[in-house]
């Protein structure tokens, strides 16, 4: 089968959805290209580390394994990140598809892409999309939508053979934000690498000793965009609140960050009596995570979360996250992990003070990677391979 994805940005090293799709639909025979701009993610506007900021060039690239062609862009809505990417229909034409899937339903690209449908009677359209109300920033971002659904709702709903959500609350979004109907959108959720993502004993030992880490001490880590909307100031709050009572700790924050936002962080930090016990580290490439979550003990992401979740659980790492998080189904409270009432540091606090218990900890580690097992990518790809035949 001939699969075309099409994305506004690729990133192939930042180990999103689109690329572990790719990858595992290349094992599984299937002939591959991603199709996108020469533009970068609006995620690499913030500080990072050099692999996030290699040069993006036009034209045909092999990259992480994956044939992928990068278009040049005409103009860009610059406040919704949405390009024009020149020549679009023309390559969509020229690669004839037996499957097209378009990452992300508002954009400019979906538009062109339900028109094309007439020229592409053979070819399967699937739209999926990521979206959630924790998401959505400003009131011009809703005034864009709204828009949207007023002028091209129809078209798509028409010439789009599948719409996919990859949670409940992505769906719920999908219908009352874009005007999809219920019945029109299936889910599948996110997956997650369970062959890379698995905890390395060596690889632990070697790296806490270089981050003067104890055996004893627990390492309660984020990863992830340390920005404002992720709130880890909550989490940081809640550690040095219980480093009052217990020394055996450490956090380990890791991204790419806003340097006002960690700036902020880290003076709170600075200003305790307890920096020697929090280490932050740049963004390094997702093949790299399961290095940092094998160090790690203990997950935390206080407000928006995403795959690396999944991928922390894969490596026996129980996770604590907030009961309005827009993925709540991947955590069973008190199984794999607990919720934490949203924006409640004490709350924080008393959930991160359970993990201190050994036995909890390592129980609720299995469990989370027994979870995990059936989100593998290789599962999650035969659903979407389902649709587009």
């Amino acid at each position: 089968m001939k699969i075309l994805h099409i994305i506004d940005q690729f990133q192939p090293q930042m180990g999103y959805q689109e690329t572990h799709l790719a990858r595992q639909q290349i094992r599984n025979g299937h002939e591959v290209m991603v199709l996108s701009s020469d533009k970068p993610l609006g995620t690499l506007n913030l500080e990072s580390s050099d692999h996030l900021n290699k040069e993006i060039k036009e034209g045909s690239h092999v990259e992480e394994g994956i044939n992928v062609l990068r278009l040049p862009v005409r103009f860009e809505v610059s406040t919704f990140n949405k390009p024009w990417i020149k020549y679009l229909e023309k390559h969509v034409l020229e690669f004839q598809p037996d499957a097209i899937h378009v990452h992300g339903i508002v954009s400019l690209s979906s538009i062109r892409i339900a028109r094309l449908k007439k020229k592409l009677n053979q070819t399967k359209i699937i739209f999926d999309d990521h979206m959630t109300s924790d998401a959505l920033r400003g009131p011009w971002v809703l005034y864009f939508y709204k828009i949207f659904k007023l002028f091209f709702k129809s078209m798509i709903l028409k010439n789009v053979d599948e719409f996919v959500a990859v949670t409940p609350e992505t769906k719920s979004f999908m219908n009352n934000i874009y005007g999809i109907p219920l019945d029109r959108i299936k889910i599948i959720e996110l997956g997650c690498d369970t062959v890379l993502f698995n905890r390395n004993q060596s690889i632990r030992s070697k790296l806490r000793e270089k981050n003067g880490i104890k055996d004893n001490e627990i390492v309660f880590c984020y990863v992830g965009k340390i920005v404002n909307e992720k709130r880890v100031d909550i989490f940081i709050e809640a550690a040095l609140n219980l480093l009052e009572s217990d020394k055996k700790i450490k956090v380990l924050c890791l991204g790419a960050n806003d340097p006002i936002c960690l700036r902020s962080i880290m003076e709170k930090v600075n200003s305790s009596k307890f920096s020697n016990n929090f280490i932050f580290l740049p963004a390094v490439p997702n093949v790299e995570l399961y290095k940092f979550y094998s160090m790690s003990d203990v997950g935390v992401w206080p407000k928006q979360c995403s795959m690396t979740v999944l991928e922390a659980m894969s490596c026996e790492i129980p996770v604590i996250i907030s009961n309005k998080t827009g993925a709540p189904e991947r955590v069973y409270d008190g199984f794999n992990g607990f919720f934490y009432r949203d924006g409640d540091v004490d709350d924080l606090k008393n959930k991160m003070t359970l993990f201190l218990d050994n036995e909890i900890l390592k129980k609720m580690g299995k469990n989370a990677n027994t979870t995990v097992q059936e989100r593998d990518w290789s599962i999650i790809s035969k659903k979407f391979e389902d649709l587009y035949r």
